[in-house]
């Protein structure tokens, strides 16, 4: 999914525009950089989960013994 949105943020930013439209594509390349936060965030969040889960796992099979 980031991938994805940052192929979409590196080509919205070879789009020229002018005027008013300048104000719409600024709104719309900090919303995809928001998008891309977000899924970065939930990625380090599931990573850190596993991490948790996998040392609780290995302090249960200690504990066992």
């Amino acid at each position: 999914m980031v991938s994805k949105l940052a192929m979409l943020y590196n080509t919205l930013l070879t789009i020229e525009t002018k005027g008013g439209h300048t104000k719409t594509m600024a709104d719309c390349l900090r919303f995809l950089e928001q998008l891309m936060s977000e899924e970065n965030q939930k990625k380090e969040e599931a990573k850190t989960k596993n991490a948790e889960d996998a040392d609780a796992a290995t302090t249960e099979k200690k504990e066992e013994k």
